[in-house]
């Protein structure tokens, strides 16, 4: 286990001179690998090591949105191939296929806005009310939820509703009145 010792000296251009005395005088009584450095050279691992996190978060979250938007396609999918008999009704009625479309596609957006908006207070409720934190090298950083965020969250909830409900809902619109009412694709 890994433990950091802070040395703090009143002149910084001492810091070369101290780091020297103990990566010589600390191995000799402690069997333990020493590492020193100054406070700039220690921040920038610390940035360095945040910069990592935060590059491999987001290829989490590109996938992570990619897996979202494949679920959301397939519900509303299927949701449209157990609905023909329903279409081909609704197009007999007087409806347009850009009417169907936009049915097909509200549907899709509506689903995706509420699992944001129930994602946004679960994360809300899960990192703003119990306080987590993130450290890198003796950097604490707090992780929450703010408005932007939350917007930005709406707004990809948002473009994952229109992109999963595109294609079933162009499929829908496409559908021919008879072969709907008969089931048949």
């Amino acid at each position: 286990m890994a433990h950091q010792v802070y040395v703090k000296i009143d002149d910084p251009e001492s810091a070369g001179p101290v780091i020297a005395k103990i990566d010589k005088e600390i191995p000799e009584e402690f069997p333990y690998a020493v590492t020193t450095k100054d406070q700039r050279a220690f921040m920038s691992a610390a940035v360095a090591d945040l910069r990592e996190t935060v590059d491999f978060s987001r290829w989490i979250l590109l996938i992570t949105l990619g897996v979202i938007l494949v679920s959301v396609a397939n519900t509303v999918s299927m949701a449209t191939r157990d609905r023909v008999q329903e279409f081909g009704v609704v197009r007999a009625l007087g409806f347009r296929r850009i009417q169907v479309l936009g049915l097909v596609l509200t549907e899709s957006v509506v689903l995706s806005l509420v699992g944001g908006v129930f994602g946004i207070l679960a994360a809300v409720l899960l990192l703003n009310l119990q306080g987590y934190y993130y450290g890198v090298l003796g950097v604490n950083l707090l992780i929450h939820v703010s408005t932007p965020v939350a917007v930005s969250a709406l707004v990809v909830s948002l473009g994952v509703g229109i992109l999963g409900g595109l294609l079933p809902a162009i499929g829908a619109s496409r559908l021919k009145i008879v072969n709907s009412l008969r089931n048949v694709d």
